[in-house]
């Protein structure tokens, strides 16, 4: 798997060797499920790191001895890829103690309700709250603009 990703993102130098680039490794990595593990180390860093002979230039061996190294021969892709499975747990932990806070904000009568009923309750509540604003803001916005009138007549302000 990982000699098709270097044919495909490698380059060839003058030689005629097929060498990759540090933004070819980022692609092979991305493709075999290592992307965050290149974030969390940095792709530059790892790319030295694999560059064993300092040509600045990664062969094909070199990856491949890298990778068995790294993931294979110490089992660290397993326990990469067990710390990548704790973050995701970890990451639908904190959506569901998320979930939890907005559960506060349902008024107290309501939350015993069923979740159908509920919602239908929140939105007649809402219907009905709007409907008492709208009533006011009509109530006493033309009062208003009739006070405002008046006083800009007193003062001696030009409305517009």
């Amino acid at each position: 798997m990982i000699n098709r990703y270097y044919h495909k993102y490698a380059t060839k130098n003058p030689n005629g060797e097929h060498r990759i680039t540090e933004s070819g490794l980022s692609e092979i990595f991305q493709k075999i499920g290592l992307h965050a593990f290149t974030e969390k180390n940095g792709i530059a860093y790892i790319y030295q790191e694999i560059d064993i002979n300092k040509d600045t230039n990664v062969s094909e061996e070199e990856l491949l001895k890298y990778v068995y190294e790294n993931f294979v021969q110490n089992d660290a892709l397993t326990k990469y890829k067990q710390i990548e499975q704790k973050e995701k747990e970890d990451k639908v932990n904190d959506v569901e103690e998320e979930e939890e806070e907005e559960d506060d904000e349902i008024p107290e009568d309501l939350k015993d309700l069923d979740p159908s009923v509920r919602v239908q309750k929140l939105i007649i509540r809402s219907l009905q709250m709007m409907s008492f604003g709208t009533l006011i803001v009509l109530i006493f916005s033309d009062p208003m603009v009739n006070v405002l009138s008046d006083f800009g007549t007193l003062t001696g302000i030009n409305a517009f």
